[in-house]
């Protein structure tokens, strides 16, 4: 991923800093009952050794918009 954002789960081998791993796959796992949270679920890949590991991602939903 390009930009500024920093990756905060590093894969468990401890060589890399995740911020070169490959994102394999991205899909929405759960949506919570009173809908102010989404959770995505990334597959990594890391750049160092390879290795496959698993993220959960949580997003806190601030407003909703309408647009005519």
């Amino acid at each position: 991923m390009k930009g500024n954002f920093m990756r905060h789960i590093k894969c468990p081998c401890g060589l890399s800093d995740s911020n070169d791993d490959k994102v394999i796959s991205c899909t929405i796992g759960n949506i919570s009952y009173d809908r102010n949270e989404i959770v995505a679920r990334e597959i990594r890949q890391c750049d160092i050794c390879n290795r496959k590991y698993e993220v959960f991602l949580h997003y806190r939903l601030s407003y909703e918009e309408m647009r005519v």
